[in-house]
């Protein structure tokens, strides 16, 4: 390594979930089996010039997903999204708003006596 290269690139302490440990595995697959086929043939398996195919490739994820998070990092990176969204999360304001700002989980039941 040489000395203009960073020893580390991650961050020590952050939690990696499920799904980006997942991705994480099939990056390293990928990039592990294009070393291979680069040592045999001297190309890589996807033109370096085609990123968002070598992108698919490695993740797995698919075409809508790719241009999901890729809108998703430009409007964090700009600034209008403090974060990238929980897709599960998304409809939360909404509900929030709905209920004049107050939190479902404050409202109490309405109940029916039958007794």
């Amino acid at each position: 390594m040489s000395d203009s290269q960073p020893k580390t690139y991650g961050q020590k302490g952050k939690i990696i979930h499920s799904q980006a440990r997942e991705i994480i595995a099939r990056v390293t697959e990928f990039m592990k089996n294009e070393a291979a086929v680069y040592q045999k043939t001297g190309l890589p398996l996807i033109p370096l010039t085609n990123y968002r195919q070598r992108v698919l490739a490695a993740t797995r994820i698919s075409e809508p997903t790719y241009h999901r998070v890729f809108k998703e990092a430009a409007d964090v990176i700009s600034g209008y999204l403090p974060a990238f969204p929980t897709p599960r999360h998304e409809g939360t304001t909404a509900k929030l708003e709905d209920h004049g700002g107050v939190p479902l989980s404050t409202h109490k039941p309405f109940l029916i006596n039958n007794h």
